[in-house]
């Protein structure tokens, strides 16, 4: 994902926040010893990226699609090869440095649910669900 193109504006907080808890003190590999799972994921230059792809008739609504599946995905993985959110997603963290926060994943209800009680960071402090 070219999302380095971003860097110096808000939307470059999806990938320089996690940049730099990995870089601190607090930061661990070691899940057992966690108390919180940053959830990396790229939602806003994923669609950024679909934005610049389309014509101006397929756009926002379908780059909001694809950005669900985008993050959908992410979930599916971690859901599958780590237990941890199955514990409680409520210590997982998810940076939406979108305008709107987590609305870049559009109305479906399915993976607002499901990300409901995690921590979202936002840029603007915005949230809707």
């Amino acid at each position: 994902m070219p999302c380095e193109k971003y860097n110096g504006n808000m939307y470059s907080t999806e990938f320089r926040v996690p940049k730099m808890i990995e870089e601190s003190s607090f930061s661990t590999s070691n899940p057992d010893s966690a108390n919180f799972f940053l959830v990396k994921h790229y939602s806003t230059c994923h669609y950024h990226e679909c934005l610049s792809t389309l014509t101006e008739s397929e756009k926002p609504e379908v780059c909001k699609k694809r950005t669900e599946t985008y993050v959908r995905e992410i979930l599916r993985f971690i859901k599958q090869e780590y237990p941890y959110w199955n514990i409680t997603p409520a210590n997982h963290l998810l940076i939406f440095s979108w305008d709107l926060a987590s609305g870049i994943l559009g109305s479906d209800k399915a993976i607002r649910e499901e990300i409901r009680d995690a921590i979202h960071l936002t840029t603007l402090g915005s949230v809707s669900f």
